[in-house]
């Protein structure tokens, strides 16, 4: 299970949701918030360089506060 983004879902089952392969040198990765352009179903993935992937994973996140 290397190289990529898992999904568990409810029931337990396991999936590659996002291959990273391409991310060698990935810095972060969250969720869009779903305000400003920032789709809430896709995951924003920077590198080292500094430039943003998006990639549609068709589930939203966990709600997160934000001050």
């Amino acid at each position: 299970m290397n190289n990529g983004v898992w999904r568990v879902t409810p029931g337990g089952a396991v999936a590659l949701a996002v291959d990273i392969t391409e991310f060698a040198f990935m810095s972060s990765l969250n969720f869009g918030i779903g305000v400003g352009g920032w789709d809430a179903n896709s995951l924003y993935i920077m590198d080292f360089s500094g430039k943003v992937y998006e990639t549609p994973v068709g589930v939203p996140s966990k709600w997160e506060p934000h001050f």
